[in-house]
């Protein structure tokens, strides 16, 4: 039930916060969405680059999760998704949820925009604190 000002009773955090996530694993994608689902987030997910720019135009996102190891399927540098999304959404927080944990790529994801590089397989917990985090950041500077 929806309480004042928009917000969920049962929540401190706004409804209408949107999380669009990209990553090839479809397990992993499911789980991540059921978490944030959960938490009461609009979720949104995109197995390739194509799908995930479509709709990073399409709406506007608090939160924007990406797995860097997709170049099997969309022949793209993770990297490049990091950059694209700080230029089309400056407003909206970057995280990095990836495999990989070479620290100079982790620097370079800050680099290009990255708001917070978590390493896979970690506790997928995590993930859910750090959107709730952003998501609380965002509704602050409403």
């Amino acid at each position: 039930m929806i309480g004042v000002a928009g917000f969920d009773r049962q929540s401190r955090f706004a409804v209408a916060h949107r999380i669009l996530i990209l990553d090839d694993e479809e397990q992993l994608l499911r789980m991540m969405k059921g978490l944030l689902s959960a938490r009461r987030y609009e979720v949104d997910t995109a197995s390739s680059t194509r799908e995930f720019k479509r709709q990073l135009v399409e709406h506007k996102y608090s939160v924007a999760i990406l797995d860097l190891g997709l170049s099997q399927i969309d022949r793209t540098d993770g990297l490049d998704i990091v950059s694209y999304v700080r230029k089309r959404s400056p407003t909206t927080k970057i995280i990095v949820y990836t495999g990989n944990d070479n620290p100079e790529v982790q620097r370079l994801a800050e680099q290009l925009g990255a708001d917070l590089y978590l390493v896979k397989p970690g506790p997928i917990r995590k993930l859910g604190e750090a959107v709730d985090g952003f998501c609380g950041e965002v509704q602050d500077q409403k």
